[in-house]
């Protein structure tokens, strides 16, 4: 059972490298597919698919100039007081 818990981990980490991709380049019709296709099975990708794209589009917004020390440090503690999902499904918290 550990095999087939470490091919779907292996599965879900290319699919988040993929998924990123998408956002910022195009990426073949075949990958796109994968990707898709994956996030209709796997619900800890699809909920990490939705937090990446939301942490994009708060990114876009953003004015394009380098961050101060203070606004870096709001950002951390917004990122941190929520927990993360990781693309293999596993919780992570600020411990």
């Amino acid at each position: 059972m550990k095999q087939h818990k470490d091919k779907q981990t292996s599965i879900c980490e290319r699919l988040a490298i993929y998924y990123d991709k998408m956002q910022y380049q195009p990426i073949s019709w075949r990958k796109r597919l994968r990707v898709y296709g994956h996030l209709l099975l796997c619900k800890a990708c699809k909920k990490y698919a939705k937090r990446s794209a939301k942490l994009t589009r708060l990114m876009q917004q953003l004015p394009h100039q380098k961050l101060s020390a203070k606004d870096l440090d709001y950002l951390k503690s917004k990122l941190q007081a929520n927990n993360t999902i990781a693309p293999t499904g596993r919780a992570t918290t600020k411990k």
